[in-house]
Parts: C-alpha cells; sequence; structure tokens
C-alpha cells in the first residue's frame, strides 16, 4: 500500500499537493462532519417532469469564471425547475472548467431548451465586484443570436432597475449562505437530481463538493454549492399555483 509520505512526494513533483490534500480531506470526512448526508440526496427522472413542464417554473443559475486556460477555476450552470410546493428539480448540469465565452453560449443554449418548449426562463447572474462584466457580455451574446432572456432580480429587491444578484450584500458569507439553503431544501429533501446525469463527471464533481462542505467549511471546490445558494437564498424565485 501506498504511504501518504510517499503520495506527499510524488504530487510535489506533480505540483500537485494542494489537490492531494483537499482530496484526503475529503475522504477523512467524516459523516458526522458533513452539512449534507448521503440520505438527503435524492434522484428522479426528468423525464416526468419535462412531460409536465408546463407545471413548473424555470430558472438557470450560474457561477461564472472570470479568466479562461487550464488555470480557470470551475464555471458553473444549472438550470432547474420549482415545483408549487416549493420543490427544486435540477433539470441539467454543467460544471466544469472551460473559456469565458463557452460559459455564456452554454448558458443560452440552455435557455433556449426550455424556452422551445414554452417556458419563461430567468438566468441568475452574480455581479458583486468585476463579474458585472458577466451581464454585458450576455447581452451581447444575446444581440447576435436575436433570443433575449430576462436576468433574475435579488430577493427583497424585485423591483429593483439592478440586473444581476448581489451576493456579498446580503452580508452573510458564502458557507453560511449554504447552510442557509441546506437548511430550507436538502435536509428537508426538497431538492431532487435527475438520474440520467448521476455518473457524468460533472454531476460527480457536483455531489464530491455538497459531500465536501462540512458545518466549518468547504473542503473543496464550492462551485456546486454556489449553484444551489444562488437559487434558494439569493435570487428572487416565484413558485406556481398549479
Amino acid at each position: 500500500r501506498v504511504s501518504i509520505m510517499q503520495m506527499i512526494k510524488e504530487a510535489r513533483k506533480s505540483n500537485s499537493v494542494g489537490k492531494l490534500m483537499q482530496e484526503r480531506m475529503l475522504r477523512l470526512t467524516s459523516g458526522t462532519d458533513r452539512l449534507v448526508p448521503d440520505s438527503c440526496i435524492q434522484w428522479y427522472d426528468r423525464k416526468n417532469i419535462v412531460k409536465n413542464i408546463q407545471n413548473y417554473n424555470i430558472y438557470i443559475t450560474t457561477d461564472y469564471t472570470t479568466t479562461s486556460g487550464e488555470g480557470s477555476d470551475y464555471s458553473g450552470i444549472a438550470s432547474w425547475a420549482v415545483s408549487n410546493n416549493e420543490d427544486w428539480f435540477l433539470l441539467n448540469l454543467s460544471l466544469r472548467k472551460r473559456s469565458m465565452a463557452a460559459q455564456y453560449a452554454e448558458t443560452l443554449d440552455e435557455a433556449a431548451r426550455w424556452k422551445r418548449l414554452g417556458k419563461y426562463v430567468e438566468i441568475g447572474v452574480e455581479i458583486d465586484g468585476n463579474q458585472a462584466a458577466h451581464i454585458y457580455s450576455l447581452e451581447r451574446e444575446m444581440e447576435k443570436r436575436g433570443d433575449y432572456y430576462s436576468f433574475a432580480r435579488q430577493k427583497g429587491d424585485e423591483y429593483s432597475e439592478r440586473k444581476g444578484l448581489l451576493s456579498r450584500s446580503t452580508g452573510v458569507k458564502k458557507h453560511e449562505r449554504f447552510r442557509i439553503a441546506v437548511n430550507q431544501v436538502l435536509l428537508p429533501k426538497k431538492m431532487w437530481f435527475p438520474e440520467h446525469l448521476k455518473d457524468t463527471p460533472d454531476m460527480q464533481e457536483m455531489l464530491a463538493q455538497i459531500k465536501g462542505a462540512t458545518h466549518e467549511a468547504f473542503t473543496r471546490s464550492d462551485d456546486g454549492p454556489d449553484l444551489i445558494t444562488m437559487g434558494v437564498v439569493t435570487m428572487a424565485v416565484k413558485y406556481p399555483t398549479v
């Protein structure tokens, strides 16, 4: 069996010690430390939701990178169907490293998928700091396509003229915002993930990040949890009345 010291030496050679320690911490995290237990991760058949899509409202949450290339951060795009019972069904997920241009194109491709089924779609975009440029880039891409979508509004500030969401303005730190989301939808078992994505690299990364969240901190990347937090905590969401 390979020793821990040998693993660290090999990781140093490939300049990946940080990644190794992060993965080790995730594996060593006990069930009692985890914020989201396995029993609260639920799966569903997306075909049943799509068949009755008229009964759901559709939102897209994003966690964009501000850099391109191999050294870029993860970029996340998730589409959700919300029910009249305030349940959240993940419809599609893209959580990977990609160029800035690709993330905007993929977001609008995903919005168009649900628009073709007759659904109104709102896109959530954070505009803290230099992230405001994401709105500009999406609007330019909409102009090129001649296909337009609305940006989601801040919860509690639905009638503001501002486009986009200011997560930091809540005064609540990122981990605590995710804890709120967990208490609202994951622990009460009101969030569902699609079975057909279970074994995809994007969904596996999402699950690893969720399972890596302890009661104190994120032990892995937080891009996946951010996709959940935006929808549940930050964004103004209207649930259907049917």
